[in-house]
């Protein structure tokens, strides 16, 4: 008991400043949440009582989890009796002269930030006020109306209740911002002057408090409204934060003084606004709103909003955004000219690439697809790793072959990241699941996968035969497992027959690998910083490597960098002299880089 006790009522010191700004801090961020988070919904279940103390627990509910502000939803809080006593203590008269506090708190949805409402007992019916109850069986407790609730943030406690001092400048649950709340009853009981020594509480319910529609507002309610809402607004992130979704619930009464906001140009106050006046523009779902943004993201007054327009513009469910950002996306993964660059010049296309992330979460949350032509193209294009597998992820390709045919590149390509080989390697899966494809298991050795899934596709002619030996090449240059490197032998011998770097039937680590990187490095053409990177890359590991390698390394460095490198003979290499005047030499001249990344 202590423990649930402790966690409800901390042991806070007494402090009866004004604490209005605090309040005002917990508005905020709790108007912060649900809002932007487009994919929240509240789920129906079945109402349930808390943890048993001492044989009672209790349970709160509402007949309907999702209403307006400053509608009367009854919440119903139960009290259960699962003992034979008649009162909530041991001895019947304890619960006499006792003090009684039944609190509803009001947090947002992951619990965090919470809300006290004063002690709901003190202007309705206690049924349990000398400690009496029912036996064995459910009551009753108390109903009472949401919008009825003063909340506030809890800044003093005395005797481990929470203390609102009667000036106390309280908050009405009803208007609370719209967004998803979780609610909870705490029932508490002890002696005066004493810490209460009976703590229940409810387990949470979620809510959906949406905004007061128009039609339930009359004339000079509304218009005081929308003004007073549009000056908050104008004060910044903090104003915008608090009224964007009521100021939405106007449709199309508020877009054209949104859309004035939202042309305004300044400080960062104004900023700030306009980013909030799109946000909310969206959140209108009116036409007139609809076309404004498409106009905005083809020419944003500040690239600053491309962001949100892409994201908030989900809040349509439009087919004409879904096509218009679709054709941005191709446009910015392709690296083509973009509609602002006639205006702003060729410079301005660098503000694409933050836009491309915000459009494919868009598309992720509404559970939608980008065409193929952007994930073509940027596979082709871009070089952020996140970026390209959040492409991948989104996409859901119109046929299986042309989901080979848009990822083929990423196999011929040297150093493609881990996360993105598991993403293509499993989006390529789902296109071919009914034709053999290697199953996926993202735990598995990433080497191994990759290689299985490039040589299937060799196999069903999906990558040519040069395409194949570019594919080999890339693993040569990029793996280090040994079970991969083995595997990579034998399927090199597969397809080059007598080409093949590794004439013996079964080959042994390391010279076989050390046959295969020559091999890469003579056949693949890299430039002369490229292949030094390659084999400096070599050089570094943790194990100590076989004198074979060692020897090879330097006989191939010598090769690339000629006679400025410290190598005396090739023919005959001194490894205890060699292997660190040259590695020294090699760090000195800044030839110790990491390979080049693409991906």
């Amino acid at each position: 008991m202590e423990s649930t006790r402790a966690a409800l009522l901390p042991n806070a010191p007494v402090s009866r400043a004004a604490t209005g700004w605090l309040l005002f801090a917990v508005l905020l961020s709790l108007s912060a949440q649900a809002w932007i988070d487009y994919g929240d919904k509240v789920v129906r279940t079945e109402p349930e009582f808390g943890k048993e103390f001492q044989g009672f627990s209790l349970k709160l509910s509402t007949a309907n989890i999702e209403f307006e502000q400053d509608m009367p939803e009854k919440i119903t809080i139960v009290i259960k009796n699962t003992t034979k006593r008649t009162s909530l203590f041991p001895k019947k008269t304890a619960g006499e002269g006792r003090n009684y506090a039944l609190y509803v708190v009001v947090a947002d949805k992951e619990g965090q930030s919470s809300l006290f409402s004063r002690n709901v007992f003190r202007d309705r019916p206690n049924r349990v006020a000398k400690g009496n109850i029912p036996a064995g069986t459910e009551t009753m407790l108390l109903t009472v109306p949401f919008n009825a609730l003063e909340v506030a943030k809890v800044d003093e406690y005395e005797n481990g209740m929470p203390y609102f001092d009667e000036k106390k400048r309280m908050t009405s649950a009803g208007q609370l911002p719209p967004q998803i709340y979780t609610i909870k009853a705490v029932l508490l009981a002890g002696l005066p002057d004493s810490r209460p020594d009976f703590v229940i509480a409810s387990p949470v319910w979620r809510i959906l408090l949406l905004p007061k529609s128009v039609k339930r507002m009359g004339t000079t309610e509304k218009q005081t409204k929308m003004k007073a809402y549009l000056a908050k607004m104008a004060e910044g992130a903090y104003g915008g934060v608090g009224v964007s979704s009521q100021l939405a619930a106007f449709g199309d009464e508020a877009v054209d003084p949104l859309i004035k906001m939202a042309e305004k140009t300044g400080d960062e106050t104004v900023m700030q606004s306009r980013i909030w006046a799109i946000v909310t523009l969206c959140g209108t779902r009116a036409p007139r709103a609809e076309e404004y943004i498409i106009q905005k993201l083809h020419d944003p007054v500040g690239f600053g909003d491309l962001s949100f327009l892409a994201w908030h513009s989900q809040a349509f469910h439009s087919q004409r955004i879904t096509e218009a950002l679709d054709g941005l996306a191709v446009k910015i993964a392709s690296d083509s000219e973009l509609p602002w660059e006639k205006k702003h010049g060729p410079e301005s296309r660098r503000h694409g690439a933050a836009c491309l992330k915000f459009i494919l979460k868009h598309f992720v949350s509404r559970g939608l697809s980008v065409g193929d032509d952007v994930v073509v193209n940027a596979v082709k294009k871009l070089e952020d790793p996140e970026m390209l597998c959040l492409s991948i992820q989104v996409w859901k390709p119109s046929s299986p072959r042309a989901a080979a045919e848009a990822l083929k590149t990423l196999f011929t390509t040297p150093y493609t990241h881990p996360n993105l080989k598991r993403v293509a390697t499993q989006r390529l899966g789902k296109a071919w699941s009914d034709q053999g494809f290697p199953p996926f298991d993202r735990k598995a050795n990433v080497d191994l996968t990759w290689q299985d899934a490039g040589m299937w596709l060799a196999e069903k002619g999906l990558l040519s035969k040069d395409e194949t030996t570019a594919f080999l090449r890339a693993q040569v240059m990029a793996v280090r497992d040994p079970a991969a490197q083995t595997r990579i032998i034998a399927d090199l011998r597969n397809h080059l027959g007598d080409a093949s770097p590794v004439k013996a039937a079964s080959p042994v680590l390391p010279d076989a690998w050390i046959q295969s990187w020559q091999w890469m490095l003579k056949t693949a053409k890299l430039p002369k910083e490229e292949a030094v990177r390659f084999l400096c890359n070599q050089m570094r590991t943790r194990e100590e490597l076989d004198d074979s390698v060692k020897r090879a390394l330097l006989v191939a460095l010598k090769g690339q960098l000629g006679e400025a490198f410290p190598l005396k003979a090739t023919s005959k290499v001194d490894l205890d002299e060699d292997w660190p005047t040259c590695g020294n030499w090699l760090i000195e001249k800044g030839h110790f880089k990491p390979p080049r990344k693409r991906r």
